[in-house]
């Protein structure tokens, strides 16, 4: 993999805004193509982007995001790649500088984008060492079911994740992310903020164990199309969380 190229795995139909459109605008491509985030561009030229982070920040502060402009929210300092570095290079970038979104330009046009999802994708299983425990998270964030949307995004914006185990007195019942909001701003609009986590959190709870070999956990986010996992041990209890983060780390390590 160290000699693939990101013009080899990028997505080349990239959804965009101008900064002049309202953030309620980009929250609607984001729910309706099912994706984390929108680059703002001026006639091909790359500007900005935002996140769906951006965009929870907001809904978390009482923003109207059919008031807020694009230009009030994205982020102008953006970190790109050419089309000719190496994938192990913008996985190397990515981990470092803590993002999972890497526009591709040449000449100052935007040709394309890698996300972490891409390089979950991407990772050649055999060459990926490692297991859950030793790349997971281990304090992880929880909510109960019955608290509302407006506080469970608090949370992920305050702790800077994204995703929240959900639990019934303690038990761990589901998992609501950045995502599932998304959704909901889309669905319930204004009266989101008092909606119960559990009207929007995801029922069927997928977790891998600890002993998990990273390269399977690969496997499965490709399959399940998720991008974490709580981690359970042999008691079924939850003692961690991973996500394409940890993996792209995973990935990076075994090829140093």
């Amino acid at each position: 993999m160290d000699k693939r190229r990101l013009c080899t795995i990028m997505t080349t139909q990239v959804a965009s805004v101008s900064k002049t459109q309202k953030v309620i605008e980009a929250v609607s491509i984001m729910g309706s193509k099912n994706i984390g985030s929108v680059l703002v561009l001026d006639s091909g030229k790359l500007e900005g982007i935002i996140t769906e982070r951006d965009v929870l920040k907001a809904f978390s502060q009482g923003k109207d995001l059919g008031d807020t402009y694009i230009s009030e929210l994205m982020t102008s300092s953006v970190v790109s790649a050419s089309p000719q570095t190496p994938v192990l290079t913008a996985a190397k970038t990515m981990v470092e500088k803590r993002f999972r979104r890497l526009p591709v330009v040449e000449a100052g046009n935007v040709l394309g984008i890698v996300t972490a999802t891409d390089l979950v994708i991407e990772m050649d299983s055999p060459h990926i060492t490692g297991i859950a425990s030793e790349y997971m998270t281990k304090i992880v964030g929880s909510i109960e079911k019955t608290q509302d949307i407006s506080t469970a995004t608090k949370i992920m914006v305050e702790k800077n994740i994204g995703g929240l185990l959900v639990v019934d007195d303690g038990k761990p019942c589901g998992i609501i992310t950045e995502r599932d909001i998304i959704r909901g701003i889309l669905a319930y609009g204004s009266r989101l903020s008092t909606v119960q986590v559990h009207e929007l959190s995801t029922k069927d709870l997928l977790t891998v164990e600890v002993n998990n070999q990273i390269s399977h956990i690969c496997h499965l986010m490709h399959y399940y199309g998720v991008r974490r996992f709580p981690v359970v041990n042999s008691s079924e209890d939850v003692v961690g969380m991973i996500t394409e983060k940890d993996l792209m780390n995973a990935m990076v390590n075994s090829y140093l």
